[in-house]
């Protein structure tokens, strides 16, 4: 297997989970594999060009290295990962994800933020379209530093998989939510446009009957929304158009480019918490 490229940071396990599950196998489209990581030494040249993910100015503080965030270690992921966000067009609905390595007891939807408020410890995660991703999202890491390798074999067809993922640049501080993307910093691995799009893929396809999984797929939507929010720099009402770098996130804003504004995203977040509250 060649080396692949280092990705942009994931701030979390989380985050890495997320991105796994929405970049399903190159050779027959399964995202059913299980997933090994570790701390390696990443490469010593990259192997892709430099990060597309422009710099942005953190929307709320950087969080103080406090403790371990779902931290990339070197234990593997033993239970595998079930088809869950499958390439689709925008307009297609697709099911929420399930797959990410949560807490075993029922997680808990929200994050306690009051509307009107912009959350300051907002996490949130995309099956991103292989056409809409883009290929020069990746990552110079230092030299003799270290990436989080995610590696597995396809339960669909037997391909071996690989990614390496940057490390953030500060150590995330312990949380103990679900879903855990990230401190107060806004997502390299995906654009606002992208972290909307799982937002409304997750809380439009709540599992019936099942209230456990309905608050968990409500719980990732409003996370996600939330990170939606960490790119609006402070002071600002919406969503800078830097904030938008694949074609993905770039064809939801053009759908609808008021969606981005502070005051709309808050309602939405608001929405999805009081029906994650309902029995």
């Amino acid at each position: 297997m060649t080396t692949p490229p280092v990705l942009s940071p994931a701030r979390t396990r989380d985050e890495a989970h997320l991105y796994l599950d929405l970049h399903p196998c190159e050779r027959c489209g399964s995202v059913d594999t299980t997933w090994e990581h570790a701390l390696v030494p990443a490469p010593a040249v990259p192997t892709s060009p430099p990060d597309s993910a422009p710099a942005l100015a953190p929307a709320f503080p950087r969080q103080p290295p406090t403790g371990h965030r779902r931290p990339h270690g070197t234990t593997s992921d033993s239970a595998p990962v079930p088809a869950t966000l499958a390439p689709s067009p925008v307009s297609t609905p697709v099911p929420a994800a399930t797959s990410l390595p949560g807490p075993t007891s029922t997680p808990v939807a929200g994050s306690g933020c009051t509307h009107g408020s912009v959350p300051t410890s907002a996490r949130g995660p995309t099956a991103v379209p292989a056409s809409a991703t883009t290929p020069g999202s990746t990552h110079r890491p230092e030299s003799g530093g270290l990436a989080a390798r995610y590696a597995g074999v396809c339960r669909g067809c037997g391909a071996e998989r690989a990614y390496l993922f940057g490390l953030p640049e500060h150590e995330p501080a312990l949380s103990d939510r679900f879903p855990d993307f990230g401190g107060g910093e806004p997502s390299r691995l995906l654009d606002a446009g992208q972290w909307l799009w799982v937002a409304d893929l997750t809380a439009g396809n709540v599992p019936a009957g099942n209230a456990a999984a309905a608050r968990r797929a409500l719980a990732i939507a409003v996370a996600a929304v939330e990170e939606v929010v960490k790119f609006v720099p402070p002071g600002a009402e919406e969503v800078p158009e830097q904030a938008f770098w694949t074609d993905l996130g770039r064809q939801v804003r053009g759908a609808e480019p008021d969606r981005f504004q502070v005051d709309r995203l808050l309602v939405v977040r608001d929405a999805y918490h009081r029906l994650a509250g309902r029995p």
